[in-house]
């Protein structure tokens, strides 16, 4: 196998997580052990995570965010009066989903029902009344 010009020929393309993970591959010795199917899975998966990390990072970079915060950095012990199992559900995001697919008054009423337990985030903002 030709390395050197894959390589450039994946750079060339643009596809440049695929050319990562060809290079890793190739020089760990794990190519002898996989099929075709396999190593093309393989590269595929990098380049896609490749790109979506990328996009990711362009997202934060212009979201110029003031602190980095994650959802697990969360201090429960201190006096805020956060609910860790309520704050883990909502963080969940199936909420979200739900709120999503409420088009109609009897979807906007269960919704409004399903968020009568979260306290921290009333009043609903879903209402019957639309």
């Amino acid at each position: 196998m030709l390395r050197h010009p894959t390589l450039d020929q994946l750079h060339a393309l643009g596809l440049h997580g695929m050319a990562k993970a060809f290079a890793e591959i190739t020089a760990g010795g794990e190519a002898d052990g996989l099929g075709h199917h396999e190593w093309l899975g393989l590269l595929l998966d990098r380049e896609a995570s490749w790109r979506q990390d990328k996009r990711l990072a362009a997202r934060l970079r212009v979201a110029k965010l003031r602190q980095q915060a994650c959802v697990e950095d969360v201090d429960y012990r201190a006096a805020r009066g956060l609910d860790r199992a309520l704050f883990q559900k909502l963080s969940e995001g199936e909420w979200i989903e739900k709120a999503i697919f409420a088009t109609d008054k009897q979807s906007a009423e269960k919704l409004a029902e399903l968020w009568a337990p979260w306290p921290l985030l009333s009043p609903s903002p879903f209402s019957a009344r639309s």
